[in-house]
């Protein structure tokens, strides 16, 4: 039972972890990485940076 039990929680883990990443990627993608026309063709964060620093 312990073996069992010891198991799930394995593949559980290993799934949160995977399920993080899968959530985190399109993320990162979209804030650092896409550029965007209405945004002078930067991305989230370089225009962000850009706005504050000027």
């Amino acid at each position: 039972m312990l073996k069992i039990k010891l198991r799930l929680i394995e593949v559980l883990f290993k799934n949160l972890i995977q399920l993080k990443m899968e959530i985190k990627q399109p993320i990162h993608y979209c804030n650092n990485i896409r550029m965007k026309l209405n945004l002078n063709k930067m991305s989230s964060i370089e225009y962000r940076t850009h706005f504050y620093n000027n």
